[in-house]
């Protein structure tokens, strides 16, 4: 069981996101993987990618573009798996 997932919704395949690779080397100590997709990818692909990594944590990284698909993911998330923690950061203007 992974401690935690960090989830880049990205707005196209040719972004990188430094935010969850960041927060990786900050918790060296923790075994964290990270997962990135983009908002075209079907909700039930991601569902189903998160689901296998059997986290105890999985962590998304929001922005204006992804919000609405991450707020969607963690509904899903949280009735498929009601012990699951869900954690949403992002950047602050």
């Amino acid at each position: 069981m992974k401690d935690l997932v960090l989830v880049a919704i990205n707005a196209k395949y040719i972004h990188t996101n430094l935010a969850v690779r960041s927060l990786k080397a900050q918790l060296a100590d923790f075994d964290v993987e990270i997962v990135e997709v983009s908002i075209n990818d079907p909700l039930h692909r991601i569902i189903k990618l998160l689901l296998d990594t059997d986290a105890r944590r999985i962590g998304f990284s929001c922005y204006i573009w992804n919000i609405e698909m991450v707020l969607k993911l963690a509904e899903v998330l949280k009735k498929a798996r009601p012990q699951l923690q869900i954690i949403l950061g992002g950047a602050r203007g």
